[in-house]
Protein backbone atom coordinates (compact mmCIF):
# COMPACT_ATOMS: atom_id res chain seq x y z
CA UNK A 1 0.00 0.00 0.00
CA UNK A 2 1.53 3.26 -1.19
CA UNK A 3 1.31 6.30 1.23
CA UNK A 4 -1.35 8.05 -0.55
CA UNK A 5 -3.46 5.14 -0.40
CA UNK A 6 -2.98 4.86 3.64
CA UNK A 7 -3.66 8.42 4.25
CA UNK A 8 -6.62 7.96 2.02
CA UNK A 9 -7.40 4.95 3.95
CA UNK A 10 -7.14 6.60 7.08
CA UNK A 11 -8.86 9.74 6.59
CA UNK A 12 -11.77 7.72 5.44
CA UNK A 13 -11.81 5.96 8.55
CA UNK A 14 -11.92 8.49 10.25
CA UNK A 15 -14.32 10.36 8.82
CA UNK A 16 -16.86 7.44 9.47
CA UNK A 17 -16.08 7.77 13.26
CA UNK A 18 -16.73 11.30 13.06
CA UNK A 19 -20.00 10.94 11.43
CA UNK A 20 -20.81 8.40 13.57
CA UNK A 21 -20.19 10.21 16.30
CA UNK A 22 -22.49 13.26 15.39
CA UNK A 23 -25.57 10.64 14.70
CA UNK A 24 -25.05 9.34 18.25
CA UNK A 25 -25.33 12.58 19.74
CA UNK A 26 -27.36 14.17 17.36
CA UNK A 27 -30.56 15.95 19.41
CA UNK A 28 -33.69 14.77 18.19
CA UNK A 29 -35.60 16.60 16.02
CA UNK A 30 -38.10 19.26 17.18
CA UNK A 31 -41.85 18.51 17.68
CA UNK A 32 -43.95 20.98 16.15
CA UNK A 33 -46.56 21.81 18.71
CA UNK A 34 -49.84 22.99 18.03
CA UNK A 35 -50.81 25.95 20.57
CA UNK A 36 -53.88 24.17 23.46
CA UNK A 37 -55.33 28.27 24.29
CA UNK A 38 -57.58 28.39 21.03
CA UNK A 39 -59.45 26.31 18.54
CA UNK A 40 -59.34 29.25 16.37
CA UNK A 41 -58.06 27.52 12.69
CA UNK A 42 -57.61 23.89 14.27
CA UNK A 43 -58.48 20.83 12.54
CA UNK A 44 -60.11 18.10 15.52
CA UNK A 45 -61.15 14.74 15.55
CA UNK A 46 -63.37 13.10 17.61
CA UNK A 47 -61.57 9.75 19.51
CA UNK A 48 -63.58 7.29 20.41
CA UNK A 49 -61.39 4.66 22.00
CA UNK A 50 -64.02 1.98 22.32
CA UNK A 51 -62.71 -1.06 20.26
CA UNK A 52 -61.51 -4.27 22.68
CA UNK A 53 -60.00 -7.26 20.97
CA UNK A 54 -59.57 -10.77 22.77
CA UNK A 55 -56.41 -11.77 24.12
CA UNK A 56 -55.57 -6.94 24.85
CA UNK A 57 -55.30 -7.33 27.81
CA UNK A 58 -58.64 -5.95 29.00
CA UNK A 59 -60.75 -8.97 29.52
CA UNK A 60 -63.52 -7.32 27.76
CA UNK A 61 -63.51 -9.36 24.53
CA UNK A 62 -64.26 -7.73 20.94
CA UNK A 63 -66.46 -4.72 22.54
CA UNK A 64 -67.68 -2.98 19.38
CA UNK A 65 -66.49 -5.10 16.97
CA UNK A 66 -69.09 -7.89 17.40
CA UNK A 67 -72.58 -8.32 18.64
CA UNK A 68 -71.50 -11.10 21.58
CA UNK A 69 -68.22 -10.21 22.39
CA UNK A 70 -66.59 -13.89 22.85
CA UNK A 71 -66.05 -14.20 18.99
CA UNK A 72 -65.86 -11.85 16.16
CA UNK A 73 -66.79 -14.42 12.97
CA UNK A 74 -69.66 -14.45 10.12
CA UNK A 75 -73.06 -13.76 11.63
CA UNK A 76 -71.80 -11.67 14.12
CA UNK A 77 -70.15 -8.58 13.45
CA UNK A 78 -71.18 -5.35 13.66
CA UNK A 79 -68.85 -2.43 11.86
CA UNK A 80 -69.37 -1.48 8.79
CA UNK A 81 -65.62 -1.08 7.40
CA UNK A 82 -62.98 -3.26 7.80
CA UNK A 83 -59.59 -1.62 9.36
CA UNK A 84 -56.35 -1.18 7.54
CA UNK A 85 -54.01 -2.60 9.41
CA UNK A 86 -50.87 -3.35 7.40
CA UNK A 87 -48.96 -1.09 9.28
CA UNK A 88 -49.75 -2.21 13.13
CA UNK A 89 -47.09 -4.31 14.80
CA UNK A 90 -48.08 -8.14 15.98
CA UNK A 91 -48.46 -7.29 19.26
CA UNK A 92 -51.21 -4.46 17.90
CA UNK A 93 -53.14 -7.05 15.52
CA UNK A 94 -56.09 -9.80 17.29
CA UNK A 95 -57.20 -12.63 14.64
CA UNK A 96 -60.62 -13.34 13.93
CA UNK A 97 -62.79 -15.84 12.49
CA UNK A 98 -62.97 -13.98 9.09
CA UNK A 99 -60.63 -15.11 6.04
CA UNK A 100 -59.61 -12.45 3.46
CA UNK A 101 -59.67 -13.16 0.00
CA UNK A 102 -55.72 -14.32 -0.28
CA UNK A 103 -56.65 -17.26 2.62
CA UNK A 104 -54.97 -15.41 5.38
CA UNK A 105 -57.12 -14.62 8.92
CA UNK A 106 -58.49 -11.00 8.99
CA UNK A 107 -56.89 -9.45 12.27
CA UNK A 108 -58.31 -5.95 14.33
CA UNK A 109 -56.82 -3.49 16.50
CA UNK A 110 -57.74 -2.64 20.41
CA UNK A 111 -57.74 0.86 21.20
CA UNK A 112 -56.26 -0.73 24.75
CA UNK A 113 -52.73 -1.09 23.26
CA UNK A 114 -50.97 2.30 24.15
CA UNK A 115 -48.82 1.48 20.60
CA UNK A 116 -52.09 1.74 18.46
CA UNK A 117 -52.90 4.60 20.22
CA UNK A 118 -49.55 6.40 19.80
CA UNK A 119 -49.63 5.31 15.60
CA UNK A 120 -52.82 6.93 15.60
CA UNK A 121 -51.67 10.31 16.86
CA UNK A 122 -48.71 10.23 14.67
CA UNK A 123 -50.99 9.84 11.77
CA UNK A 124 -52.50 12.60 13.29
CA UNK A 125 -49.48 14.62 13.05
CA UNK A 126 -48.23 13.31 9.97
CA UNK A 127 -52.04 14.38 8.12
CA UNK A 128 -52.60 17.82 9.33
CA UNK A 129 -54.93 17.17 12.29
CA UNK A 130 -54.25 19.34 14.98
CA UNK A 131 -55.68 16.94 17.91
CA UNK A 132 -58.70 15.23 19.49
CA UNK A 133 -61.33 14.86 21.62
CA UNK A 134 -61.17 11.98 23.49
CA UNK A 135 -64.60 10.08 23.88
CA UNK A 136 -65.70 9.26 27.48
CA UNK A 137 -68.69 7.22 27.38
CA UNK A 138 -70.97 7.61 30.73
CA UNK A 139 -72.62 4.38 30.95
CA UNK A 140 -69.25 3.35 30.47
CA UNK A 141 -68.45 4.86 34.15
CA UNK A 142 -70.46 2.32 35.77
CA UNK A 143 -68.52 -0.97 35.05
CA UNK A 144 -65.11 -1.30 36.83
CA UNK A 145 -64.18 -3.20 33.56
CA UNK A 146 -65.47 -0.32 31.04
CA UNK A 147 -63.97 2.29 33.32
CA UNK A 148 -60.30 0.93 33.28
CA UNK A 149 -60.36 0.49 29.68
CA UNK A 150 -61.92 4.42 29.16
CA UNK A 151 -58.99 5.36 31.59
CA UNK A 152 -56.21 3.85 29.40
CA UNK A 153 -57.19 5.31 26.55
CA UNK A 154 -57.17 8.14 27.75
CA UNK A 155 -53.84 8.21 29.60
CA UNK A 156 -52.70 6.70 25.91
CA UNK A 157 -54.07 9.48 24.47
CA UNK A 158 -52.44 11.94 26.82
CA UNK A 159 -48.89 10.55 25.67
CA UNK A 160 -49.75 10.30 22.45
CA UNK A 161 -50.23 14.37 22.47
CA UNK A 162 -46.96 14.31 24.25
CA UNK A 163 -45.19 13.22 21.78
CA UNK A 164 -46.69 14.34 18.79
CA UNK A 165 -47.15 17.91 20.05
CA UNK A 166 -50.99 17.91 19.51
CA UNK A 167 -53.96 19.05 21.85
CA UNK A 168 -57.02 17.04 23.26
CA UNK A 169 -59.55 17.57 25.17
CA UNK A 170 -62.26 15.43 26.92
CA UNK A 171 -65.89 14.99 25.27
CA UNK A 172 -68.94 13.36 27.36
CA UNK A 173 -70.99 10.59 25.85
CA UNK A 174 -74.42 11.71 27.43
CA UNK A 175 -75.86 8.90 26.35
CA UNK A 176 -77.57 6.68 28.57
CA UNK A 177 -76.93 8.74 31.71
CA UNK A 178 -80.98 9.38 32.62
CA UNK A 179 -82.80 11.91 34.64
CA UNK A 180 -80.92 13.69 37.53
CA UNK A 181 -77.93 12.08 36.84
CA UNK A 182 -75.78 14.78 36.19
CA UNK A 183 -73.56 14.48 39.36
CA UNK A 184 -72.33 11.41 38.08
CA UNK A 185 -70.73 13.02 35.39
CA UNK A 186 -69.32 16.11 37.54
CA UNK A 187 -67.86 12.86 40.39
CA UNK A 188 -66.11 11.78 37.13
CA UNK A 189 -64.35 15.08 35.83
CA UNK A 190 -63.23 16.13 39.19
CA UNK A 191 -62.00 12.83 39.44
CA UNK A 192 -59.67 13.48 36.18
CA UNK A 193 -58.95 17.33 37.57
CA UNK A 194 -57.80 16.02 40.95
CA UNK A 195 -56.60 12.68 40.57
CA UNK A 196 -55.32 12.47 37.33
CA UNK A 197 -54.74 15.80 36.64
CA UNK A 198 -55.44 16.08 32.72
CA UNK A 199 -56.07 20.08 32.95
CA UNK A 200 -52.55 20.53 33.66
CA UNK A 201 -51.42 19.09 30.81
CA UNK A 202 -49.85 21.28 28.33
CA UNK A 203 -51.56 19.71 25.67
CA UNK A 204 -54.88 19.57 27.30
CA UNK A 205 -56.71 22.57 25.08
CA UNK A 206 -58.34 25.71 27.04
CA UNK A 207 -58.60 28.83 26.41
CA UNK A 208 -56.37 31.19 28.11
CA UNK A 209 -55.14 28.74 30.66
CA UNK A 210 -58.38 28.02 32.08
CA UNK A 211 -58.67 24.73 30.90
CA UNK A 212 -60.90 23.34 34.07
CA UNK A 213 -63.73 24.61 31.57
CA UNK A 214 -62.90 23.16 28.39
CA UNK A 215 -64.77 19.54 28.87
CA UNK A 216 -66.87 19.19 25.60
CA UNK A 217 -70.25 16.75 25.92
CA UNK A 218 -72.10 14.74 23.11
CA UNK A 219 -75.81 15.83 23.61
CA UNK A 220 -77.74 12.62 23.45
CA UNK A 221 -81.21 14.44 22.57
CA UNK A 222 -79.45 16.79 19.90
CA UNK A 223 -77.00 14.32 18.24
CA UNK A 224 -74.62 17.33 18.20
CA UNK A 225 -71.95 18.56 20.14
CA UNK A 226 -72.10 20.68 22.95
CA UNK A 227 -69.57 22.61 25.00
Amino acid sequence: MSAIQYIFKAETVWLLVIVLFAMLHASPPEVDTISSTTLTGKVMCGYQGWFNAEGDGAGRGFVHWAKQRDSLAPGNAKFDLWPDVSELGAAERFPTGFKLADGRTAEVFSSFKQATVLRHFQWMRDYGIDGAFVQRFITDLRDPAALKHCNTVLENCREGAKRTGRVYAVMYDLSGLGANSVEKVMDDWRTLRTEMRVTEDSAYYGIADVRSSQCGEWDSMTGGAIR
